[in-house]
This record gives structure tokens, C-alpha cells and sequence, in this order.
């Protein structure tokens, strides 16, 4: 497939998995340069660029305008996409990913990301229409942004996952379901405050369920209430290896969302062959009934009894759900994503 000269602006988030992020999509597209902060280096930090990052798009402009470019991908687009349409011509391609509700606000007041990104939206208000395409990861993201941007302009793609690399290392681990073990890894959109509280409910109500929380972000106020918590255990840093480990020991992850569209902490979780139980659900996965338990009932109670969907299961069905999980994400490897995206570029340029 041809793949297009193009110039990227992305932010290369700290993620727990070493091969997480819609940052690995880079890999298959290779832009000529990229543009952007990046948490994994210090460089960045306290810089203009990183304190307001539209003012990326005046680097990556300035690339564009001097080289044989034929396109500019914006990967997050609530964060970068303001000025780019007044700055270049080639055809501009952006990817959104935050949840319906931010996702409204971004195309309404445009100040998720700040009061001068606002007064950079209120500039620019008509750039959406500018777009040659959009990406993002659900059809309830398509329904916001489709007030603001074509609707044949947008394509859903879900966010991916590294599956070589976590098919290897899962292949490489041999260690057995513990039928307690209840995981939950990550930061972003987390409902923290329903969380604690449902940890501190099971240590009285089921008092053999065990509760493993990955998180290097997790602030102090919740780190108090860790140390009160008998039933859990905190790492705020592993390895890969640790955390691979973890899920697959674990019988189930449970994520009480505030929001969410795309995760990659879901994508680990099935392809490890760790079910998932949360409230809220962006992507469409294979066999989604048997492997995420999506709690419609939002209380301690309701929580616990989808648990239990998974901890009352006997070992051979165990077995079955995990390896449908594992099977359920098939779909999400960045290579065959990436040729989709490949082939958006191909179609506007």
C-alpha cells in the first residue's frame, strides 16, 4: 500500500504498557517527522509548546511549507487542532478521542484544554468544515462530531493494540487464575470515588475477593485511603512482564468509568484473557456479552453482582471466557488499523 508523505502531531503519553498508545499507529504510517510533547522525556517540560499546544501546529506548518508533503495527521485533535487549516494546504487529517461529552465540548466552546485553547476555537470556529477526514473511536463520537464535520468525512477505527507483543509475552507466562483476584489498571476518566467505595464494601461483604490497583497517577488523597484497605494491594510502577502477569492471574478487571470511548487498558485486559466489568462500553468487541459485563445498575450492589458473573464461574468456563477475550480483540491490531488509516490518507490526498 502507498504510503503518503506525512507529517504527525501527537503527544506520547506515559502509559503503563510499553507498547500502549495510539502513538504505535507511527509505526505502519511513518510520517517524515513528528511533532508534540512527550511524557517519557523531560525535555518538553515547562516549555510554550507543552503549556499550550496548538503551538505545534506552527512547527509542523513550517515543516510542511518547506518540504514535498502530502499530508498532515493531527492524532489528538481536542489537544492540537486549532490553527492548522489557516496554515498549510495539504489535506488535514485529525483523530479524536475523548468521550462523547468532552467530545461536545470541544466542537461547542473548544475549552477542554483550556481558557487560550477556547479564544483559539472562537478564532476558528469553522475548522471542523476544513477537515479532509476525521477519525474516532466509536459511532457515539461519530454522532457529536458529525454536528460539526461531514458525516462521510468521519471513519470509525477503534483504538488498537500492540497483539504480537502481548500474544508473545502472554505465550511466555505461565501462571494460574486466582479466582479472587480483581484487577484495575490505569488513570484517565477513572470514577475513583465509586471505586474506593466498592473496595471498602467488599472487604466487609465478600471478604475473599482481593484487589489489585495499577496506577502511577493515582493522587494523595486516594492513596490515604489505599493504606485503610486490608483487601488491596497498590503498585503505582511495573514492568510489563509484572503487569501482563497481573491480568492474566486476575479473573476479572473492574473499570467504573466517569466517560469513555477507546481504552487501552480494555484492549490488555481481553487480550490477556482477563474479562472486563465497568459501566460504560465505547468499543464493539467480539463476543462482548460473554466477556464484559456492562453494569447498567451504577451502585455497590449492582457492581457486585457482575462480579460475580465471573467469580461464580467454574474453572472450565473460566477457561472458555479468557480465551474468548483473548480472541475478542483480534480486530484491534495497529497493523490492520494502521492500513485502514493508510488508506483514509490515499483517499483525500
Amino acid at each position: 500500500m502507498n504510503i503518503p508523505k506525512s507529517v504527525a502531531i501527537r503527544s506520547s503519553y506515559y502509559h503503563h504498557a510499553q507498547n500502549a498508545g495510539y502513538k504505535q499507529i507511527l509505526k505502519f504510517t511513518q510520517p517524515k517527522v513528528v511533532f508534540g510533547i512527550d511524557e517519557n522525556s523531560k525535555d518538553h517540560l515547562g516549555t510554550i509548546y507543552a503549556k499550550y499546544l496548538f503551538l505545534n501546529e506552527w512547527k509542523a506548518a513550517k515543516f510542511i511549507n518547506k518540504n514535498d508533503i502530502q499530508l498532515l495527521h493531527i492524532l489528538y485533535g481536542e489537544e492540537y487542532y486549532r490553527f492548522s487549516a489557516r496554515l498549510v494546504k495539504v489535506p488535514i487529517v485529525v483523530t479524536y478521542h475523548q468521550p462523547p461529552a468532552i467530545l461536545q465540548q470541544e466542537i461547542t466552546t473548544g475549552d477542554y484544554m483550556g481558557r487560550i485553547a477556547a479564544w483559539a476555537h472562537q478564532l476558528n470556529r469553522n475548522r471542523f468544515e476544513k477537515l479532509a477526514a476525521a477519525i474516532v473511536m466509536t459511532d457515539a463520537q461519530k454522532e457529536v462530531l458529525s454536528q460539526a464535520v461531514s458525516p462521510e468525512k468521519i471513519h470509525v477505527l477503534p483504538l488498537g493494540a500492540d497483539l504480537e507483543t502481548l500474544t508473545a509475552l502472554s505465550n511466555s507466562i505461565q501462571v494460574a487464575k486466582q479466582v479472587n483476584q480483581i484487577i484495575t489498571v490505569g488513570e484517565w476518566q477513572r470514577d475513583w470515588d465509586f471505586y474506593f467505595k466498592f473496595v471498602a464494601y467488599c472487604e466487609v461483604n465478600y471478604a475473599d475477593w482481593k484487589f489489585v490497583l495499577v496506577n502511577r497517577k493515582l493522587n494523595e488523597i486516594y492513596k490515604k485511603e489505599v493504606a485503610k484497605l486490608k483487601n488491596l494491594t497498590y503498585f503505582d510502577e511495573v514492568d510489563d512482564l509484572k503487569l501482563y502477569t497481573l491480568y492474566k492471574a486476575s479473573i476479572l478487571q473492574l473499570l467504573p468509568f466517569k466517560s469513555a470511548a477507546g481504552n487501552n487498558s480494555i484492549n490488555e485486559s481481553l487480550a490477556l484473557g482477563c474479562p472486563v466489568v465497568t459501566n460504560v462500553i465505547g468499543a464493539n468487541y467480539r463476543h462482548k456479552d460473554e466477556i464484559i459485563m456492562v453494569c447498567k445498575d451504577y451502585t455497590l450492589e449492582g457492581f457486585a453482582s457482575s462480579c460475580k458473573f465471573f467469580t461464580s464461574q467454574s474453572i472450565e468456563k473460566l477457561i472458555n471466557i479468557s480465551q474468548l477475550a483473548n480472541n475478542s480483540v483480534s480486530d484491534f491490531d495497529w497493523k490492520g488499523i494502521s492500513n485502514k488509516t493508510l488508506e483514509i490518507y490515499n483517499s483525500v490526498i
